[in-house]
């Protein structure tokens, strides 16, 4: 009996050792299997990992090209619109020379209807009516020469009347102040309100001329001279100065 529990306790005691060898050997197979569980699957991951670079790398590919081409479109765009843009200025530029123009036009019209000297010339002897006259080439007189001065007045203004009929007239007058002063402006002599006979018509006569002559009564001393002649409209109460120089000699 004693020898037979000395065999017996011995395995006893090694039955543990076997089954933590058995163990340890399940536990070995158990964590190869995880280790080419776990490589397999960082291998996958890696070719994977791979995968996503190369799309990534096609992914970059297409931004570039679509940043490119965006690129090439904001290029085009703005050369369009600095085309246009130019084409704008250059337009903005042809309007302000039309409008400079019809300003032009609305100052020149403006003008035209203001009283005012449309022309005005010395001449030689009395005109003989609208542009019928005999011009002085120079203004230099003799001593006791008549001064005649030929005047086209524009811009005046029409009265009316009607005649024993009802019928509707126009009349038109004038009437002028001068003042002659030597070269230094000293004042000589002067006269005004010198009136012409009113001037009635069926019509708006456009073309008058006023034949205004100053007599030297008392021959000038020779010398030089300034006329300041002043045209005053009747009907509108408008003037205007015409300013001549001349020499006596």
């Amino acid at each position: 009996m004693k020898y037979t529990w000395l065999f017996i306790l011995p395995l006893i005691l090694l039955m543990p050792i076997s089954q933590l060898a058995s163990a340890q050997s399940t536990l070995m197979d158990q964590l190869t299997k995880a280790y080419q569980m776990f490589t397999a699957d960082d291998n996958q991951t890696i070719h994977n990992m791979h995968n996503m670079t190369g799309m990534m790398d096609n992914k970059s590919s297409i931004i570039n090209q679509t940043l490119y081409s965006i690129g090439s479109k904001l290029t085009k765009a703005y050369q369009m619109f600095t085309a246009d843009d130019n084409q704008t200025i250059h337009n903005m530029h042809n309007m302000t020379g039309m409008m400079d123009k019809k300003v032009q036009q609305i100052k020149n019209f403006i003008a035209e209807l203001k009283f005012r000297s449309g022309f005005d010339t010395f001449v030689t002897s009395e005109p003989l009516g609208y542009g019928v006259y005999n011009i002085k080439e120079s203004n230099e007189f003799r001593p006791g020469e008549r001064i005649i001065l030929y005047i086209e007045p524009k811009g005046y203004e029409y009265g009316t009347l009607h005649d024993e009929f009802g019928n509707k007239l126009y009349t038109m007058g004038f009437t002028v102040d001068f003042t002659i002063s030597d070269e230094n402006g000293v004042l000589l002599t002067k006269q005004e309100g010198i009136a012409f006979d009113n001037i009635v018509s069926h019509h708006k006569n456009k073309e008058l001329f006023i034949p205004f002559t100053i007599t030297q009564t008392s021959p000038f001393p020779a010398g030089n001279y300034i006329i300041t002649y002043v045209i005053h409209d009747k009907n509108s109460g408008a003037s205007f100065d015409i300013v001549k120089s001349i020499t006596v000699s």
